[in-house]
């Protein structure tokens, strides 16, 4: 893991980020001044579900919330440079773990004292739900694999479990997802790289690849 950045650092790398992506992103618009357009709520919405926002730190409420001085008649989001960089304050900066991969996990006995560590430690992080959520789910299944104190891993267990973090991943997950795809590329393409950089990038084309397909309004 990366080694932990001080709050000026944390601050000072935010703000390269967002800069960069307007710098990608930003199109022209009938005044001939720049903005990034979003076309209505579920673009940002995306955004914070794939890891832009610093989810420890603020609520998807509090994100949706801070563009409200961007809101169109049509209900779309038209930023400024000012504006769009003032989202810095929201970014995560932090380290990024390696994403949890279910299929990994060992086949047979685990005891609940070691299932709960499990869960605590990699499946939680890795799920877009409440614990509360996430445990009413799981207890709902635990009789299936559930016997005498001991729980039986299988490989069927083990897929749904996949099949459950695929369909909804946490945005530490899609942030871990991101980077490791990142890092085969470019260990592929024998590039040096930092991981700050690579956030960057992966956010840009994310953000990008958004833009493309709700139409890039501007």
């Amino acid at each position: 893991m990366p080694p932990s950045q001080s709050p000026s650092q944390s601050k000072e790398q935010a703000v390269r980020a967002v800069k960069a992506i307007w710098a990608a992103v930003s199109q022209a618009g009938p005044d001939g001044k720049k903005y990034i357009t979003f076309v209505n709520r579920n673009d940002l919405v995306y955004l914070f579900c794939t890891g832009f926002v610093d989810e420890a730190k603020h609520t998807l409420t509090d994100w949706v919330d801070s563009f409200q001085d961007a809101l169109q008649p049509d209900e779309s989001y038209r930023l400024t440079e000012e504006q769009w960089m003032a989202k810095a304050s929201f970014r995560y900066c932090g380290p990024v773990g390696r994403p949890f991969d279910p299929m990994l996990l060992r086949e047979g006995d685990w005891p609940e004292k070691e299932m709960e560590t499990l869960l605590k430690t990699h499946l939680l992080p890795a799920i877009y739900f409440t614990e509360k959520e996430f445990r009413s789910i799981f207890d709902e299944a635990k009789p299936t694999f559930f016997s005498g104190g001991i729980y039986k891993v299988s490989r069927q267990v083990k897929e749904d479990l996949k099949k459950m973090i695929d369909l909804y991943p946490s945005p530490a997950q899609v942030r871990a997802l991101g980077l490791a795809e990142a890092r085969a590329e470019m260990a592929s393409k024998g590039s040096g790289f930092t991981t700050g950089q690579a956030q960057s990038q992966i956010a840009a084309q994310r953000l990008s690849d958004l833009l493309s397909r709700s139409g890039g309004k501007s």
